[in-house]
């Protein structure tokens, strides 16, 4: 299951939730494997005890035996480059939701990416555009400025680049570095003045966008939704199963957590609307 969902990123996953969780793994008569996608969880919040198996989004982030890495899904309906745009590196996106897109992105970076040649389109989730990179050549591959750990963020912009078969512009992120190489992507730091020096050595070196244009359908390759869904049946196929003491004390404190904050919100209730004294 996600643990997006579980945890409604929450700082700890809601104690009705973790109860449903539970309450369903004992009603089976065998206890099942109970796996759980961290997607973009903040790490500091920790899945359920009788978790068996906890599918993390970089090997960084992998750090006990029940923790794995594997890639998500491909972007679905991705509209790739059109390959009647030729050899040209006119139009860079940089695709987001509108809170993560870099504060460094303002109208002087703009500027600065049009005067290097380029011009430069922002698609966030008010645009419907997130899929479409028919008229793309580059993209720019970014994190969040407030980001509080690096190896939460699971490496979908570039994985979505290859596979539009546009040039990717990372950041020096771990997820990033874990999967691609100097020949897959250009790797850039992580302010303005990183991301317009990458662009400018596209801009200068014919040689550089050849060879990453040349790498990116068997990078791609690596990711298909085919060979994603084989690493996840065959780490589903080796997670253990849950164990049934485990999840009966987390339903116990599951439940005490939620019957306790329901009193409490009864009690405040209850306070508000009694009578003042006389």
């Amino acid at each position: 299951m996600s643990f997006a969902e579980l945890s409604e990123y929450r700082r700890t996953p809601p104690p009705r939730s973790v109860a449903a969780l539970a309450t369903a793994v004992l009603g089976l008569r065998r206890a099942p494997a109970v796996i759980v996608i961290r997607d973009d969880v903040p790490l500091f919040v920790a899945s359920p005890h009788f978790t068996t198996l906890e599918v993390m989004p970089t090997s960084a982030s992998a750090s006990t035996p029940h923790q794995s890495a594997l890639p998500l899904l491909p972007q679905r309906g991705v509209l790739p480059r059109d390959p009647a745009r030729g050899e040209g590196l006119q139009s860079v996106a940089l695709k987001a939701f509108s809170y993560n897109v870099p504060r460094w992105l303002d109208d002087d970076f703009v500027r600065s990416v049009e005067r290097l040649g380029y011009s430069l389109r922002v698609d966030t989730e008010e645009s419907g555009r997130w899929n479409d990179f028919s008229d793309v050549d580059v993209v720019l591959c970014t994190h969040p400025d407030d980001l509080d750990d690096e190896r939460r963020k699971p490496p979908t912009k570039l994985i979505a680049a290859w596979s539009a078969n546009v040039i990717p512009i990372c950041g020096d992120y771990i997820g990033y570095r874990e999967i691609g190489d100097a020949t897959t992507m250009v790797i850039a730091d992580r302010d303005a003045d990183g991301y317009l020096e990458a662009l400018r050595r596209l801009r200068d070196d014919p040689s550089l966008v050849a060879q990453v244009r040349a790498s990116m359908p068997e990078a791609a390759s690596r990711f298909s939704t085919d060979r994603v869904i084989d690493g996840y049946v065959a780490a589903i196929a080796r997670a253990p199963r849950a164990k049934r003491h485990q999840a009966f004390t987390a339903l116990c404190g599951a439940l005490a957590v939620d019957i306790l904050a329901r009193v409490g919100r009864l009690f405040r209730r209850a306070r508000r609307t009694s009578p003042a004294p006389i």
